[in-house]
């Protein structure tokens, strides 16, 4: 990975976190208990299951790395660490 790609993609990671992030309660709305892909401010692939959401952005040539991947946990969900 050459420093010109890195840097672009950490931007476009960045990106996509923060519109995660101030969009969460509006993304959980639509996506709640669903895994999603981001890149940029869109959600480009959503599904139930982190395998099924890798085949999809397998089969349409997107590379896994290049997509922010993440859970929307429902709102009642209670995590304990």
């Amino acid at each position: 990975m050459d420093s010109e790609y890195g840097l672009e993609f950490f931007d476009e990671f960045e990106k996509s976190s923060k519109w995660l992030a101030e969009n969460f309660e509006s993304i959980r709305k639509k996506f709640e208990g669903k895994f999603v892909a981001l890149k940029g401010e869109k959600i480009i692939v959503s599904s139930e299951s982190y395998l099924q959401l890798k085949e999809t952005l397998e089969k349409e040539n997107i590379d896994l790395a290049t997509v922010l991947i993440d859970f929307i946990p429902p709102k009642d969900l209670v995590l304990f660490l």
